[in-house]
């Protein structure tokens, strides 16, 4: 999918869209690392040639803006679209999704439960895409600023009901690891561990009591995970058809 590791960096993170929105209106025509600087210092008072760079990184990395001339950049077909589209917070949402990793991943958990933000990092290792502290707050603040996410209560953060709806709109393919989560109704465990390792050789193992089980897959990560194991042979062989289904889906 080709997703960067960095969510990057915006002037007006509180108001993402609006921000976004206002830096491409000046890229409709090639535009300088000066003409950036000017509209960062005249617009939000901001100085300083990282922090150009840096803004910059981000429509960049969002695909919104690409290198046109020496020390010159301009507006792309996504971001023409995305301008004359609206400038919707929904379509924004995409654009990050499709760009950054553990984006939509972060509304898939929280759509379980309210999280605090060591147990998101610690889900963004389990995805295969780790992040630290720093980049996991620049994409919360994305995702606030857009109303899909909130921290209600101090260390803990949900999703909003236009969270809720807009995650049904994600491909189940485009969650990393997400469809395992899903299948398998992992809780904490109680009984009998299951172990999922999706190995470099591109075949998921699942060994619940001794069996074993081969699945050709996409990617190649390390997954451990455990769930309430079912003591019934014919509850093992349903949550088996939900997890062929879900990985067939997810490779197409």
């Amino acid at each position: 999918m080709g997703r960067n590791t960095s969510v990057g960096y915006l002037p007006d993170m509180v108001h993402a869209a609006s921000c976004i929105k206002e830096l491409l209106q000046l890229y409709l025509s090639p535009a300088s690392e000066i003409a950036l600087g000017n509209l960062l210092k005249n617009k939000y008072g901001i100085n300083g040639r990282n922090t150009v760079r840096m803004t910059r990184h981000t429509l960049i990395v969002l695909k919104l803006i690409a290198y046109s001339a020496p020390d010159t950049f301009e507006i792309t077909e996504s971001g023409k679209r995305w301008l004359e589209n609206g400038c919707s917070e929904e379509e924004l949402f995409f654009i990050y999704q499709k760009n950054v990793m553990f984006f939509g991943e972060i509304l898939y958990a929280l759509n379980k439960s309210a999280k605090t933000h060591l147990e998101l990092l610690s889900f963004s290792k389990e995805c295969g895409t780790p992040i630290d502290k720093h980049a996991f707050t620049r994409r919360m603040q994305v995702l606030k600023s857009l109303g899909y996410a909130t921290m209600p209560k101090k260390g803990y953060y949900c999703i909003t009901q236009p969270g809720k709806e807009l995650l049904k709109k994600i491909p189940t393919k485009d969650l990393e690891i997400a469809s395992i989560y899903e299948s398998a109704d992992i809780c904490g465990t109680e009984d009998e561990d299951v172990d999922f390792v999706l190995s470099t050789d591109k075949e998921l193992c699942i060994l619940p009591r001794g069996i074993s089980v081969l699945i050709n897959v996409d990617q190649g990560l390390l997954i451990r995970a455990a769930w309430k194991a079912r003591k019934e042979q014919e509850g093992f062989t349903e949550l088996m058809n939900r997890l062929l289904k879900a990985y067939i889906s997810s490779s197409n």
